[in-house]
């Protein structure tokens, strides 16, 4: 059997190098081409070919430049080509909003022309992207759509895949029958396809579900294999994957001698292809090796150096920027069927004015007048019903923000599950573990200011330092409170304490993100009449008609919202290389 794969790593080897003719002899015919539709096909070419190499950003330069093209030819496959591969790259770069992006794209053309397949490609798609950001459930609706497509088609290759997809789903939801099934599915099709990176990929969701279930040995003999054959087929994240999931079963039978070596190959490999999810996972390895090995200080290091990461791919912004584009896709799905149906409507307008015109003459002029008021009518109304439901799913849209913070608990918990189900770790793990909870737990802060009625201002300011604390350390930014014996005993009633939370919050954020500071303070000063609050930084400063661009627009309405509800003066000053201020008073009486 080993004689077998080095036989196919030869043949492989070679089909390899003729490969890199290809992308050369590729290169070339893209510069002789004029713009037209035969170049678009081209650059396509060569971003897929790239891409297959795992060199990403090279492979996304040629497919925005193949996307410019198609768009200024309007060549429609072009585009759908080209948002196709630039939808797997971002995937793969962990950029998961502009992944989604280039998807729901494909899905509008491919719905708009009756196309299943490519419909059932974008739904497999999206369904992925879903799955990278923990979300099953949308994930799981999207790729039985895919599946059902891909049967109805015939299409071998997508249905394989689709059912592997649907595995790792039940993998993250723990439905261990269910993952082995499909996952197995998967295997019987890609032997009968002779896929050597699909039968690979196979195995070694195989061996994770044994991995989960406790067989290491059963686990380590699939994973092997998928090993074997991903090196055969040089596919750089089949073996990646192998070598991180053979450690971590080593890990789990204390064979801790043989486990870094392999999770710094697959972190090799990641940091190769610039695969972030890859590189996140690595460092979570290596963190439990080193506290396995009593490597206590090591074994920190890598779990930040993990939660960075994390943090970069599964994040509430990211979570957001999706929610946008699907609701946009629902959206603009919604006004092009309303004139579709509006055009249905006049299409059959004008065949009646036709028949009455040739029947009745006259009164067709007088029937004719009162249609098309009627008709301005009916267009007036269905123009403001469109503009209420643009406001109703922008409100939607700001309401649902706040409720992805209990998302990224809920992933956070099912990360410590999964832990605890994938490894017999010391100790120390485990409380890492739980002090990443209690990080997460911080971002209670909103649900504490609802239930925090007549807190006083030191309690307030010691949340605020709370959330200095887990932030600004990351910036290498020190942070102060500055804050006399009788404001500490102001009281505030539930309103009150959340709006200034709020504002301190985003004004920290955006001295954080934009001023370039090292060192934030924070003042609470107050009298009979008023509380001042005051953030300073020492940053870079902006100049007086710039600050709102510069330091998060948005943010900054959002602030001067929040203080006229509580019928506060609020103003910013700043002046460059002197840093930025925010300051308002609050009434108290």
């Amino acid at each position: 059997m080993r004689t077998l794969f080095l036989l196919m790593g030869l043949c492989l080897s070679l089909a390899g190098h003729g490969q890199h003719q290809l992308i050369d002899s590729l290169k070339k015919e893209a510069l002789r081409l004029p713009d037209d539709t035969n170049k678009v096909n081209v650059l396509n070419q060569l971003c897929d070919e790239i891409m297959s190499l795992s060199e990403y950003y090279p492979a996304l330069d040629y497919g925005k430049k193949a996307l410019s093209l198609s768009l200024q030819l309007e060549f429609i496959p072009g585009q759908e080509t080209a948002n196709r591969l630039m939808g797997r790259i971002q995937k793969k770069l962990g950029n998961y909003p502009e992944s989604m992006k280039c998807f729901l794209n494909n899905l509008k053309m491919a719905e708009t022309r009756g196309d299943k397949k490519a419909m059932a490609g974008a739904y497999n798609n999206i369904g992925t992207v879903y799955l990278e950001q923990k979300q099953e459930e949308q994930a799981l609706q999207y790729m039985n759509k895919a599946l059902a497509l891909f049967k109805e088609i015939d299409d071998k290759k997508w249905i394989h895949n689709t059912y592997t997809n649907i595995g790792n789903i039940y993998t993250d939801l723990g439905r261990l029958d269910e993952a082995m099934t499909n996952y197995q599915t998967a295997l019987r099709i890609r032997q009968a396809l002779k896929d050597q990176k699909g039968i690979s990929a196979s195995y070694n969701n195989i061996g994770l579900v044994y991995q989960q279930q406790g067989d290491y040995n059963k686990a380590i003999e699939n994973m092997q294999l998928a090993l074997e054959l991903a090196m055969a087929a040089k596919y750089k994240g089949g073996m990646a994957n192998a070598y991180y999931n053979i450690a971590m079963s080593k890990l789990a039978k204390h064979q801790l001698k043989e486990v870094k070596p392999l999770i710094e190959k697959s972190m090799a490999l990641c940091q190769e292809m610039n695969n972030p999810d890859g590189i996140k996972e690595c460092y979570f390895g290596l963190a439990a090796a080193d506290s396995a090995q009593g490597n206590f200080q090591q074994a920190l290091a890598n779990y930040k150096q993990y939660i960075v990461y994390k943090d970069s791919l599964v994040n509430e912004e990211n979570t957001k920027k999706i929610m946008q584009q699907q609701l946009q896709y629902e959206f603009d799905k919604k006004e092009l069927e309303l004139k579709m149906a509006q055009a249905r409507k006049e299409e059959a307008a004008k065949r009646n004015r036709i028949l009455l015109f040739s029947g009745i003459g006259v009164l067709f002029l007088f029937i004719g007048f009162a249609f098309y008021h009627s008709r301005q009518q009916q267009m007036a109304q269905r123009k403001l019903e469109l503009e209420q439901t643009k406001r109703t799913i922008s409100r939607d849209l700001h309401d649902e923000i706040g409720s992805t913070l209990s998302s990224i608990s809920m992933q956070a918990e099912l990360a410590h599950r999964k832990m605890a189900r994938h490894e017999n770790v010391s100790d120390l793990v485990d409380t890492i573990s739980t002090a990443s909870k209690d990080m997460l737990t911080q971002m209670s802060d909103i649900v504490w200011s609802l239930n925090a009625d007549h807190e006083n201002i030191e309690q307030l300011s010691i949340r605020l330092l709370n959330f200095c604390a887990t932030v600004l350390p990351h910036h290498q930014i020190e942070f102060s409170c500055e804050l006399d014996e009788a404001t500490k005993r102001v009281t505030l009633n539930t309103e009150q304490l959340k709006e200034v939370y709020l504002i301190c919050k985003e004004a920290i954020t955006n001295s954080m993100k934009y001023a370039a500071c090292t060192n934030i303070l924070l003042t609470f000063k107050s009298d009979a009449r008023f509380l001042t609050v005051q953030i300073a930084d020492n940053g870079k400063g902006f100049e007086e008609g710039q600050l709102s661009n510069v330091m998060g627009g948005r943010g900054i309405q959002h602030m001067k919202s929040r203080a006229a509800k509580l019928k506060a003066q609020l103003e910013m000053q700043s002046t460059p290389g002197q840093g930025a201020k925010v300051r308002f008073e609050l009434p108290l009486t």
